[in-house]
């Protein structure tokens, strides 16, 4: 059962590459949550792979905006705050809501000089949106430990069976 998850996680099994692209973004998504930054590296370099041939740009750019908060979580400002120049091009009215919601945030944590916890807040009480922390953890953990809760893990093991079951 875990070597199938992994594979799917990796898009190594799967046939549809818009299939790949979601299973990809999702355990890049996982793998940002633990701080597994090398993971999310290469999970987005495959996702982009994966975009590419399902012709899914948005997946890509979605991707690509979790690369570069992963960039900005190992101080590669420059490396980041390229990647989101390029991305900020799109024109914001074609973006769905939320992903230009990810990327100002982005944008703003790369440019603020304060700790992160206050430009989450901000923009949680601009946009509504409380999701947008779970994609910045660390303005959780200011000042506390960076080790994954039980309970965390726990859900992570749950999404996978559901995912799991959802396959056969």
């Amino acid at each position: 059962l875990h070597r199938r998850v992994v594979d799917v996680a990796t898009g190594e099994c799967v046939d549809d590459p818009a299939v790949a692209c979601v299973a990809l973004g999702t355990a890049a998504f996982v793998h940002l949550a633990l701080d597994d930054l090398d993971s999310v590296e290469g999970d987005v370099r495959r996702c982009i792979l994966a975009a590419r041939k399902a012709h899914d740009p948005l997946c890509a750019l979605r991707a690509r905006v979790m690369l570069a908060e992963a960039d900005r979580r190992r101080n590669r400002r420059t490396a980041a705050e390229a990647l989101m120049r390029r991305l900020l091009r799109v024109e914001g009215s074609r973006l769905p809501p939320i992903v230009r919601a990810r990327c100002d945030l982005l944008k703003d944590l790369l440019s603020s000089r304060t700790g992160s916890a206050d430009v989450v807040g901000h923009h949680i009480a601009r946009t509504g949106l409380h999701a947008l922390a779970l994609y910045v953890p660390d303005a959780h953990r200011e000042g506390r430990s960076s080790a994954v809760p039980e309970s965390v893990m726990d859900e992570v093991v749950g999404i996978l069976h559901i995912c799991q079951t959802a396959e056969e």
